[in-house]
């Protein structure tokens, strides 16, 4: 199908905001931190720092998103993710003695995760739905994508009550891992790109115009001319040092 990996990116970025597990964790912050403080009203305070820490990291984002690419931070982010996932499994499973120092590392482990989370699937989320998308069906992509987010928080919010912490932990690890590989290899880099080359992208090479190969062909010689001049300046500087 022409417009298939389309379909699999809008599929993949939706649920996406699902796996992280993050939208019932700010859900039931009251329940999952009762105990983490010594006071009767821990779980309001759990719930405020999750917040409080959600807030600063969309702050945090703003920047961080205009310097970095987007599939770097998407990478980075969901594998941060799945490594806190992991420690928090293993945690659980230890039953440490110690349980104020457990519910210590349980709160500053999902307070990473919080901020990975805004890094990446949060904010890229809008971003890379408007850019990744050919013109003829973007739209229809959009709204898929956006379907499949819904769903994905509808699903983990029915989940999470009915599992306890380590189960829960466990398939949004599973869930998270499948995500990633799609991310991985099925995403494109979309920033500093125009949305034409974006598109070519998208689609297949058989499906391409010969018009789409001549401006592919001109854009490749123009890089090739850019890195044929770096490399004549770099060797003048050198000669110039010496």
């Amino acid at each position: 199908m022409k417009y298939l990996k389309s379909f699999v990116v809008a599929l993949t970025l939706g649920m996406s905001t699902g796996a992280s597990g993050i939208n019932p964790v700010l859900q039931y912050s009251t329940i999952i931190f009762k105990n983490t403080f010594n006071s009767p009203k821990s779980g309001t305070i759990g719930a405020i720092i999750t917040a409080c820490i959600s807030l600063a990291s969309c702050l945090i984002t703003m920047p961080v998103v205009k310097r970095f690419k987007r599939k770097q931070l998407f990478n980075g982010g969901l594998g941060v993710l799945l490594l806190c996932f992991v420690a928090l499994i293993i945690i659980l499973y230890l039953e440490l003695d110690n349980k104020t120092l457990s519910d210590d590392l349980v709160l500053c482990i999902t307070s990473v995760m919080i901020l990975s989370f805004n890094i990446s699937s949060a904010s890229l989320f809008y971003i890379v739905i408007g850019e990744a998308f050919p013109r003829q069906i973007k739209t229809v992509c959009i709204g898929f994508a956006m379907a499949a987010a819904v769903a994905s928080v509808i699903i983990q919010t029915y989940v999470f009550p009915h599992m306890n912490q380590q189960e829960n932990y466990v398939f949004f690890l599973c869930w998270m891992f499948v995500v990633y590989i799609f991310v991985v290899f099925a995403i494109p880099e979309t920033a500093n790109k125009t949305l034409e080359e974006i598109e070519l992208e998208m689609i297949p090479k058989k499906y391409w115009t010969q018009k789409d190969e001549k401006e592919v062909a001109e854009k490749d010689k123009e890089e090739d001319e850019i890195t044929s001049k770096q490399s004549e300046m770099q060797i003048m500087a050198a000669a110039v040092i010496e």
